[in-house]
């Protein structure tokens, strides 16, 4: 029986895969456009496993869970805060002769599977839909009360610019100028829901996840080859963000100064004392 259930997830899947690789009839109802168009093509047992989904990750959550725009920034954040861990006893319990470190953070696995049933496509433009339908997400689990927040870590560069000018112009609680907006420090935008970006540069320059690292750590040589954050580097002269978050940073956590990551997770200790005092 077992078997047999995963079979027809799998068909599904695929099915519904295939279907987007068609472009859209004319005659499509207007029911399947919009914010919630993903969710309109799914049948009823994947619409009930991506509101399971949405309730696992974001609602009955017992640590905080955090969003950021790619597997690479994750390694980065465990990381840091393994090496960090005695500076934050709220977000880890702490490795001692007797028992073993782990986060008190969430950071979900979200793969190729998870994402499709959330709509979720990796990178920051994903965001502003998530963002946007996040209260009618929220609202259809009224009855039940959100365990901790939800927090989107991202960088403070060009790539989630259209969330951003979005939280300006239509989230009551978010700053109505962009620059104050990036300015600093975590925003609560509604519900259970956080934004923390990482701190801007000198002279106000956009940053990135990798500017916390020190110079030591960026300039690292792998093979001949040095690190580039570029998304098409030159592969015969550079090495991208996924070796040099494993093969540098997971690797050799042990030897990087990480304390320019003190920002992000001061933010997330303020995020969670914001929260205790809410009544979502």
């Amino acid at each position: 029986m077992e078997v047999e259930l995963r079979c027809r997830k799998l068909t599904d899947h695929y099915n519904n895969l295939q279907k987007k690789h068609h472009p859209k009839p004319a005659y499509e109802p207007a029911k399947y456009n919009g914010l919630f168009h993903f969710r309109d093509k799914l049948n009823s047992r994947e619409k009930i496993y991506s509101r399971f989904l949405h309730y696992k990750y974001f609602c009955f959550n017992d640590f905080p869970t955090i969003l950021t725009e790619g597997k690479t920034d994750n390694v980065y954040l465990k990381s840091a805060l393994s090496m960090l861990q005695a500076n934050y006893p709220t977000l880890t319990k702490v490795k001692t002769t007797s028992t073993a470190y782990e986060p008190m953070l969430n950071f979900p696995n979200l793969n190729d599977k998870t994402m499709y049933f959330l709509d979720l496509d990796g990178g920051a433009s994903h965001f502003l839909r998530f963002v946007t339908r996040y209260s009618a997400d929220h609202n259809y689990f009224e009855n039940q009360k959100a365990k901790s927040p939800v927090i989107l870590i991202l960088d403070n560069d060009d790539g989630p610019e259209t969330l951003l000018k979005h939280l300006v112009k239509k989230v009551k609680s978010c700053p109505n100028d962009l620059k104050v907006l990036k300015s600093g420090g975590f925003l609560h935008l509604f519900h259970n829901l956080y934004l923390i970006l990482t701190p801007l540069n000198t002279n106000g320059k956009d940053s990135m996840m990798e500017d916390l690292f020190d110079s030591a750590t960026m300039k690292v040589v792998l093979n001949g080859k040095t690190f580039s954050t570029d998304k098409n580097p030159d592969i015969k002269k550079h090495y991208g963000k996924h070796i040099f978050s494993t093969k540098v940073v997971r690797s050799n956590k042990s030897n990087i100064n990480f304390d320019k990551f003190k920002y992000i997770f001061d933010e997330v200790v303020k995020v969670k004392q914001h929260f205790s005092t809410l009544k979502n």
